[in-house]
């Protein structure tokens, strides 16, 4: 089994350098692109705090953890991709476990009464919760498929250290690379879900929510 897991690591090293610079490429047009966006979101976010725009605030809060999370993922996952040292990509493996398991509960949190209060002041309002509840259904899901191998690392290896070399060693070696590519890869499907709702209830609630009341919103629209 051992010998069949360092197979397929060799073969997707192998892929990952062949493909190495259209990688980058594409994490780099990915890594401009969020800084756009939270650029934009963190202006939204300041201006409805300064002028008491609650809907917006709520909406756009949220929007902006979605993007740090995803933002970040996408730096991990560039590393962890196209490491090839066995120590480096544990290692961005272990940090890559820790912001998901410290980013799904919160997620799950943060969609909870005070966005769904807000959304429900859209015309709308049934089909994007109908929306909202599918992508946490996929956060939940992904949640109780992983949450002990997250919780293990989380616990033994990264956030907190068993202070038993050996036993934190073991943790450590436990983490297979391929595995951990796949599972990030599964998280980063379910973010831009939650992004993309996102961006169509940020724009909502200055559409919809300030229509015609201040006519500096149209400038801190998402696309």
């Amino acid at each position: 089994m051992e010998n069949d897991n360092l197979s397929v690591d060799r073969h997707l090293e192998q892929t990952m350098d062949n493909q190495k610079s259209v990688l980058n490429s594409m994490f780099d047009a990915n890594f401009d692109k969020h800084e756009m966006t939270l650029s934009i979101i963190v202006d939204g976010l300041k201006y409805s705090i300064e002028n008491n725009h609650k809907t917006v605030e709520v909406i756009y809060n949220i929007s902006g953890f979605v993007n740090l999370i995803s933002y970040d993922l996408k730096i991990i996952s560039r590393d962890l991709a196209l490491s090839t040292k066995d120590w480096q990509k544990k290692l961005y493996a272990r940090q890559a476990y820790l912001t998901i398991y410290e980013s799904m509960d919160d997620l799950l949190e943060m969609c909870g009464k005070k966005l769904r209060d807000e959304i429900k002041l859209f015309n709308d309002s049934d089909d994007l919760l109908k929306q909202l509840n599918i992508v946490i259904g996929k956060l939940n899901t992904f949640k109780s498929k992983y949450q002990f191998l997250l919780s293990d690392i989380r616990y033994n290896a990264i956030g907190h250290r068993e202070k038993d070399t050996l036993k934190q060693l073991s943790h450590i070696e436990s983490i297979n690379w391929t595995d951990s590519i796949n599972l990030v890869s599964e998280y980063d499907s379910i973010i831009p879900e939650l992004a993309l709702l996102c961006q169509v209830l940020m724009n909502r609630s200055i559409d919809e929510v300030h229509r015609g009341f201040d006519k500096a919103y149209p400038t801190l629209r998402v696309y």
